[in-house]
Formats: structure tokens, sequence, C-alpha cells
């Protein structure tokens, strides 16, 4: 296979291996997180060990810390509650669903070349997705941290957002039945 069909196969190869990366940095940053909350929590009990401002914060800002240190160390578990109550499903569908999920939307690209494309597009998608969600979990901690900046509305848009991306097939199958009236 040549030319950009070929390119976005190789790229949605390279996809599984970063989703495990992006796990493993997301496990080591919840681990930096707690670690730093558990500080915040000594410097808000103890003024004299505030070297960053704890103190003055009060109890919130190591409190959100740690529960974004929670959903980082449990990102699947944050991820399968999203998908349980959006779709009532704890797993997203697979890449390789797409045409069964959504045959009428997908009917033109349902050639050989055209279900290669969609599926690794998909897939990249996906991982997309879990980029978004994650980065709206951060902005939702930045949220507790800077009052009134709008973080809290970015991280939950970027967290829907994620979810969606993540379980493009079933959103394809939503859309669909809402076009088509399935």
């Amino acid at each position: 296979m040549e030319g950009m069909a070929g390119l976005i196969e190789r790229a949605a190869a390279l996809m599984p291996p970063f989703q495990s990366l992006l796990v493993v940095i997301c496990y080591v940053m919840g681990i930096v997180f707690a670690i730093n909350s558990l500080r915040g929590f000594a410097a808000v009990g103890d003024r004299s060990l505030s070297p960053r401002g704890w103190s003055q914060a009060g109890w919130q800002g190591p409190t959100c810390l740690m529960v974004l240190a929670v959903s980082f160390v449990s990102l699947s578990s944050v991820i399968s509650m999203f998908l349980v109550s959006l779709w009532s499903q704890p797993e997203t569908a697979a890449a390789t669903e797409v045409f069964a999920y959504a045959p009428e939307l997908l009917e033109p690209l349902s050639n050989e070349m055209g279900t290669r494309v969609v599926i690794a597009v998909v897939r990249i998608i996906q991982f997309i997705g879990l980029v978004s969600f994650v980065r709206g979990l951060y902005f939702a901690n930045l949220a507790s941290l800077h009052a009134n900046s709008g973080y809290l509305s970015r991280g939950i848009t970027h967290m829907v957002g994620g979810v969606f991306a993540m379980n493009l097939v079933m959103f394809l199958q939503q859309l669909q039945d809402f076009v088509f009236g399935n």
C-alpha cells in the first residue's frame, strides 16, 4: 500500500505503543501529584513548612491535587466510569467494528481501501480522545488552583469530547440513528 492510505495505516500502527506510553506517563504523574499533595497537606498543617504558598490557599489545593493523582493512577477506571455514564458500556468499541455500528453512514467507504483507511483513522481519533481526556483532567485540576479562569469548563469539554472520540464507533452509531432515523 502506498500514498496517503499507507501513511495513515502506519500512523495507526503506532497508536498502541503511544497509548501504553501515555498510560505509564499518567501513572508516574499521578504518583508525583500524590507526593506533592501530601507535601501540600503538611504545609497547610504547619505554616513553617510552606515554601510554595500552600498555607494561604488552604486545604482546597492539596485536596484537588490528590483527587487528580488518584484519577491519573486509576485512569482506566475513570475512563470506564465516563463510558458507562454516556454509553452504558464499560469499554470502548473496537475500531474494526465501525462498519457494523454505522453501516448506512459509512456505506460510501465500504470498499477494501476505504475500509482500511477508515479503521486506521478511527484508531488515531481514539488515541487523540485519550490525550484529550487526560488534558481535561489536568485542566479540571487547574480550576481549583486558579479561580475564575475558565479551566473547569475547558476541562469538562476536553473530558466529554475525549470520551466521544475514544468511543467514536458508538458516537457514529448515534449520529446515524439521528440522521437516518433508525
